[in-house]
């Protein structure tokens, strides 16, 4: 247990400075995408998810991979920000910019007393035991949920004909899906939903048929096709697992939030593109809410998901409406915006170079040799006397030796 715990807590002090770092650098990317997408609230639904695909993926993606990929392409602007890392100077202010806690805990640990390092040490280990214990409460819910799911689904049967398979396969041609789907007919009260990502399986409550007319049954069927065609599920899947990772941080949960709303969006418009019949799509929505309200399940896509749903209901409506498109200026802001992130994530790959760190160590070095030469010169007196005194006591000792 003693080799664990030092293994342990040598890793947490590593890892932790230059993980909050990344979550520094990431966070100001992220907010510069999730402002490019606001601006672009009245465009495709398309741009927004994408956009907030790139701010959720870069959580994972560290700045100086997006470097050494530009660095393969043969771009050669990056000597343009090197350019200011060559002084030690502009090596700590820029460190201290893109990389804050590193630089931090560098000077501590230069200056930090012997008798507080294990306290240090101690800090970071707890921190590792608190994070590890969300990452595992996370999934046993999440775990527990799933499983009361599959409980339904035993409970449901597998259909090969009737109203909803033959809407299923209306939606199927028009959606020029050739993969088998299948279809699970479920005696429970729950939300039409697809399960699974590589075999994906339609879920349908059982008495929701005798509330939808054939159009609006196909409606329905059109978007869950329109999620397995997209692969929601598993793009649900990896966000939750991101969530699980970095349960801490509220901007991941405001990301996933967002992805969840725009994951609709996109398939409202979609399905939009296809039937071209906003009346009927947006009452099967209605009715299918009010009669499954409140079902929730994590990782499972389905058409009555979403937190606003009169948004989902007036942009449904609206289709084809010249007044949601967006105008050029936005779409200039957003292209700027992208830039900056752009900007922002090749700044923070370069600075927080090993060239930094290591003009970091040897500034440190430099500022150190002064104190220690001062400290020298203050205990010269004291040496000077000490050495002063043996020589006497030598002295004497031979005076006495020869006599």
């Amino acid at each position: 247990m003693t080799a664990v715990y030092e293994w342990l807590t040598a890793a947490s002090v590593w890892w932790w400075p230059r993980f909050a770092d990344h979550l520094w650098q990431t966070t100001v990317f992220a907010l510069v995408i999730l402002f490019a997408s606001f601006v672009l609230r009245r465009g495709p639904a398309h741009w927004r998810h994408t956009f907030c695909l790139v701010a959720s993926a870069k959580f994972i993606l560290p700045a100086a991979l997006f470097v050494f990929l530009a660095q393969q392409t043969g771009i050669q602007s990056l000597s343009v920000f090197r350019s200011f890392q060559q002084t030690g100077q502009n090596a700590l202010v820029l460190s201290g910019i893109t990389g804050p806690v590193a630089t931090l805990a560098s000077s501590y640990e230069v200056t930090i007393v012997a008798t507080k390092a294990a306290r240090h040490q101690e800090i970071y280990f707890a921190l590792t035991m608190i994070w590890l214990a969300g990452i595992l409460t996370l999934l046993l819910l999440w775990v527990i949920r799933r499983r009361r799911f599959l409980r339904s689904l035993r409970l449901g049967q597998p259909r090969r004909n009737g109203r909803e398979w033959q809407a299923l396969e209306r939606a199927r041609i028009s959606l020029q899906w050739k993969r088998e789907v299948d279809l699970v007919i479920s005696p429970l009260k729950l939300e039409p939903a697809v399960w699974r990502v590589w075999r994906p399986t339609v879920v349908l409550p059982e008495s929701i048929a005798s509330h939808l007319n054939d159009d609006e049954l196909e409606a329905i069927m059109l978007h869950e096709l329109v999620h397995i065609q997209r692969r929601d599920n598993l793009i649900g899947n990896l966000q939750l697992g991101l969530c699980a990772l970095l349960w801490f941080h509220p901007l991941v949960w405001f990301i996933n939030r967002k992805l969840f709303d725009e994951r609709e969006q996109v398939c409202d418009e979609r399905v939009m593109e296809i039937c071209r019949v906003p009346e009927a799509y947006a009452s099967s929505i209605l009715k299918v809410v009010r009669f499954c309200f409140g079902w929730r399940m994590a990782g499972v896509t389905g058409a009555a998901s979403g937190s606003n749903l009169r948004r989902r209901i007036e942009n449904i409506m609206t289709t084809g409406n010249p007044k949601r498109r967006t105008g050029v200026a936005s779409r200039l802001l957003a292209v700027g915006l992208v830039g900056l992130a752009l900007l922002i994530l090749l700044a923070a790959g370069v600075y927080s170079h090993p060239r930094a760190s290591q003009a970091l160590t040897s500034d440190t070095r430099a500022r150190s040799r002064p104190s220690m030469r001062k400290r020298l010169s203050k205990l010269s007196p004291q040496v000077n006397g000490i050495r002063t005194a043996t020589k006497r006591i030598r002295k004497s000792g031979r005076k006495s030796g020869t006599k």
